[in-house]
């Protein structure tokens, strides 16, 4: 936790006030990534046919990872 306080350039008490274990660090990570995943999924919804339709997510899906390029490994 001290070094992702650090890395963030945070105290590591400000990282325990919002996040009192590495667990719950996790797990908020694992949620904000899959929010971020579902959201692509959206594509679906508007796509005219499948084949279209994961054209579309694996674009997307490929610019979430130049923006969140660690959240593969979660």
């Amino acid at each position: 936790m001290q070094m992702i306080a650090a890395t963030a350039g945070l105290p590591k008490a400000d990282l325990h006030h919002d996040f009192p274990t590495k667990e719950t660090l996790y797990r908020r990570v694992v949620q904000d990534i899959f929010k971020i995943w579902l959201h692509a999924a959206d594509v679906f919804d508007k796509a005219d046919c499948p084949a279209e339709g994961i054209g579309a997510y694996l674009g997307g899906k490929l610019k979430i990872s130049g923006r969140h390029r660690f959240g593969a490994k979660v």
